[in-house]
Parts: structure tokens; C-alpha cells; sequence
């Protein structure tokens, strides 16, 4: 197993105004550290995204200032592909920022973003005594003040903004800064210990939990905190990946609560109720379209689209993603009902008429076209689609009367040639190389896709597609990017045709 430490600093420098005598730029901020969770095997995808995410929020923020300056430095860990494993085997990032918390609170496509406390690579192979190396490397993490102040202000913060929109006063209760920061205030917390755990472990989830408990206690004063399990105040999270741990305090506790593994995912235009739930997490939706880098009044199009997390995703996805048109379609009753549940309930949210939390679609339209279509006779036009980003189907239940999965990937990749325009990119999620691989050479469909380099850019079409191994959700996965080239559709062998007319002609006679 190998552990890459990558490392990419960004400064961020802010618009400015300027006047017959500048006005002298404020002092900076002190940073703050994140650890942020997302996709495992993309982590240079999401920090490309961030950055022109802060990009855009610092313009948007600062237009009328005279000076500011936001800086970042990146820190990805990067792990052997096959030791990663469940939800702890997710990407992990640290940031080092004085970019406001609010903004980067607001990434939409990352799983969760936590104040980062410390980690350790060494984890021993005997029970009792990893038990107390985790106990006492929590214990002194170098970091603990620093994510205490951050969580501080961030709880203060929510607190002000629920007290601002409800139209309601604020508790008598000393602030959590005047008792972290400032220390004005005796301090006093209800608390609880979460862990994440995948891989080769001498200890259980369950051992691990106390260990955590007591190190917390010894570190922030075990006469002022509480455990409490549900009622908490402080939640500490353990993501422990083999012999790697990762320790942060959870900073918005509505999106980010880990109850089991990694936290659920409320966040619109998902609709959660009625046992209505996606397989795949908006925030994951949201990287693979920052990855496909649509352009405004582009057709991003899911060719399966499920319950309809791409297009909606698409629809209301805030900036730097431009405003596009979005269409999803699939071939389930299920997965149709669904979807036009999830597309009402999104349309009542633009429209102000539900209130579900969630800023991201504000000033946007739900600019979304749903149908119910065969992938493998889609009823669109040639060239019609610019982005097309597909998660296709898991398992065996998924495969047709026509054949197996193979037969399926190989019909819907020749559609998807047929509708997405030359140079169009097209982004695709399986659970198996080898059938991906093989419909994208397979007869239907040779010659009309580029594959991609790591930074999305397309390559000679001497190259070979490969992927990008992921965990998705705990389960290893790979990812294509791939270009729609200029070659024209390939004609079929006769014996194909045959087959096409024979299926036709008995379905007429149906």
C-alpha cells in the first residue's frame, strides 16, 4: 500500500477597485484548517472545482471592495487504489484557508467538510495497544485550538442566521466563541464520538469509541463535557482507512451528522420522503458535472437518469456552473414516478413554495426536460447533446431480455454517439471496466470516443480509454471521460441487421 502526499497551493487575488488614492487592503484573516471528504480516487477533480468555486464566490463577495486576497493550500492524500476500501476509503483533503467558513461550508460537491484536528499513518497491529495510540494521539493533536475556534464560529454563526430568520431572539446563553476563543466564559459541551472505519483493524468500530471518548475528555477538560448521544453539541469523527485515521469535529451538524458511516445527504432537489431516496449523492452529481466543465445554454443529458439526480442536480447547480438545460430520462415505471416527483417538488422549491433549507437554486430557473425512453432508442436528434453523464446501471437485476449487461452498454453507447454532438464529452460510472471497455470498442460504436488525460483534456485517439478507479458510496467503481470525435456512425455488419429487422418486424406483428 503507498500513501502520496500532494500538495497544491492557490492564492486567490480579489477583484479591486481603484480610486485616485487607494484605500490600504485589510489585514488577512487567520486561516483555518478543513479536512473535506469526497469521491475517492477524485481528489484533484474536487480541488480543481474548489478553486474555481472561491474563484467565482470571491468576485461575487467582493465586487465593491478595494482590496482582498483569499489564499488556499491544498494537501490531497491520495491511497493505493486497491486498499480503497467502504466509506473511510472516500478522498480526504486538507485545506488551509482564510477563505470566510460560510463559503467553503457551501462547496456542493464534497461529502462533508469537517474542522481537521490531526491523523496519524501508523496505527499498531494489537488491539490494546492501537486502542491507546488512538486514545493519545487524539489526546495531543497539535490542531485541537484551532479547530475549536473554527467550530465556535461556525455554530455562532447558524445560531445568528436561525435567530435572524425565525425573528427570534437569541438564548441567554453565553456564545460558543466567549467560551472557546475568548474564554470569557467557563466552558461546557454535550459531546459525542463517531467513527468511520473500513479495512484491516485490530479493534472494532465499537472499541474505538471509548478510546476517542476519553481522549476528547482529557484534551478539553473532562470535568466540562458530557457525552450524549443524541442531544450533542460537539462531534468528534475518527475515519480510520487501514492504518490511517483522520480526526475532525463536525462543523454543520444539519448536512453533515455521521450516524453510520458516511452522513446522508439532505439536499435538494432529492426528494426524501416516502422512502424515495437516490442512489447516487447530489454531491457527487454536482463533481461529475464541475468535471465535465459544461458551458452556458449547454444540453447536459442522463441517458439513465434514475430518480433524476443528474438533471436536477444540473438544473439548480450554483456557480461556477453555468446555467444549462438539463434532460434526464429511463425506462422504469419507478424510476419515472420518481423522477417527476423529485421535478415538482424542485419546481415548488424555485418557486418559493417550500421551504426546504437550501439557497442553491435561488435566481436560477428549473430549466429541465424528463422523459421516458429506451436508452437504446432515445428519441433526440443527432448531435443535439453537449454533456452527457450517465451512472449506469449496478448488478445483475439490471440485466435485459435482449442479452446481458454487455448487449445493453453496446446499443445505449451507439445512441449516445448518435445524439451527443462532435467534441462533446460524455462521463460515465459502472461497476466493471471490462463491459464499458468492450461497448466502447465494440462495433457499434468504434472510433467515436476520445479518451481523456487527468485533467479532462482530450488525447490521440491512438491512445486507450482508461479509467479512473473510485469509491462510490463504499463500492469500487471507475469513472470514463471521455470526447465525442468527428467520425461519422459506423455502419453495421449485416449480420446486426439482420437481427435489427427480425426484432422490428416481430414487434409489428405484436
Amino acid at each position: 500500500m503507498q500513501l502520496q502526499d500532494c500538495q497544491m497551493k492557490i492564492t486567490l487575488l480579489g477583484s479591486r477597485t481603484y480610486h485616485q488614492t487607494p484605500e490600504p487592503a485589510s489585514p488577512l484573516p487567520l486561516p483555518d484548517t478543513y479536512l473535506i471528504l469526497c469521491v475517492g480516487g477524485l481528489e484533484k477533480d474536487a480541488v480543481a472545482a474548489a478553486i474555481a468555486y472561491f474563484n467565482i464566490r470571491r468576485d461575487m463577495h467582493y465586487q465593491a471592495e478595494a482590496a482582498c486576497t483569499w489564499t488556499s493550500d491544498f494537501k490531497i492524500f491520495e491511497i493505493d487504489e486497491e486498499a480503497r476500501v467502504g466509506n473511510a476509503g472516500c478522498g480526504k483533503v486538507i485545506l488551509e484557508t482564510n477563505i470566510p467558513p460560510q463559503v467553503v461550508l457551501s462547496i456542493p460537491f464534497v461529502i462533508a467538510v469537517l474542522a481537521y484536528i490531526g491523523e496519524d499513518h501508523a496505527l499498531p497491529p494489537e488491539r490494546d495497544i492501537a486502542l491507546a495510540y488512538l486514545h493519545d494521539i487524539l489526546r495531543d493533536a497539535v490542531n485541537w485550538e484551532a479547530a475549536m475556534r473554527l467550530w465556535a464560529c461556525v455554530r455562532d454563526s447558524a445560531a445568528s442566521t436561525t435567530a435572524a430568520t425565525n425573528s427570534t431572539s437569541l438564548n441567554q446563553r453565553p456564545s460558543w466563541t466567549d467560551m472557546v476563543v475568548t474564554k470569557t466564559q467557563p466552558f461546557s459541551c454535550k459531546f459525542r464520538a463517531s467513527v468511520v472505519r473500513d479495512g484491516v483493524h485490530p479493534c472494532g468500530g465499537m472499541d474505538m469509541l471509548p478510546a476517542l471518548g476519553d481522549g476528547a475528555s482529557a484534551r478539553l477538560g473532562e470535568d466540562f463535557l458530557t457525552v450524549d448521544l443524541l442531544n450533542f453539541d460537539l462531534e468528534i469523527v475518527a475515519i480510520v482507512l487501514h492504518q490511517h485515521v483522520h480526526f475532525g469535529l463536525v462543523l454543520d451538524g444539519a448536512r453533515s451528522t455521521f450516524k453510520s458511516g458516511m452522513p446522508s445527504e439532505r439536499v435538494p432537489p432529492i426528494l426524501f420522503k416516502d422512502q424515495v431516496t437516490a442512489s447516487l449523492r447530489p454531491s457527487t452529481a454536482h463533481l461529475f458535472l464541475a468535471m465535465c466543465n459544461p458551458c452556458v445554454g449547454d444540453v447536459v443529458c442522463d441517458f439513465m437518469a434514475g430518480v433524476g439526480t443528474v438533471p436536477l442536480v444540473a438544473a439548480i447547480a450554483p456557480p461556477p456552473s453555468p446555467q444549462t438545460f438539463s434532460l434526464g430520462g429511463d425506462q422504469s415505471d419507478e424510476a419515472w414516478i420518481n423522477m417527476q416527483q423529485n421535478f415538482d417538488f424542485l419546481r415548488e422549491e424555485m418557486h418559493g413554495c417550500v421551504d426546504y433549507g437550501c439557497t442553491q437554486g435561488k435566481g436560477r430557473s428549473a430549466v429541465v426536460g424528463l422523459a421516458r425512453w429506451d436508452s437504446r432508442r432515445l428519441p433526440l436528434r443527432d448531435g443535439i447533446v453537449d454533456v452527457g453523464i450517465v451512472d449506469l446501471p449496478f448488478g445483475k437485476r439490471h440485466k435485459h431480455k435482449g442479452g446481458p449487461m454487455l448487449h445493453l452498454y453496446e446499443r445505449a453507447f451507439r445512441e449516445m454517439a448518435r445524439v451527443i454532438r462532435p467534441g462533446g464529452r460524455l462521463l460515465v460510472l459502472a461497476a466493471r471496466a471490462s463491459f464499458v471497455e468492450d461497448a466502447f470498442n465494440s462495433v457499434f460504436c468504434a472510433g467515436c470516443w476520445n479518451p481523456s488525460d487527468a485533467t479532462g483534456t482530450a488525447v490521440g485517439h491512438d491512445e486507450e480509454i482508461r479509467p479512473r478507479r473510485v469509491n462510490i458510496g463504499g463500492m469500487r467503481a471507475v469513472v470514463y471521460l471521455v470526447f465525442r470525435t468527428v467520425a461519422c456512425m459506423p455502419v453495421l455488419p449485416d449480420r446486426y441487421l439482420k437481427k435489427i429487422r427480425t426484432r422490428k418486424s416481430h414487434q409489428r406483428a405484436k
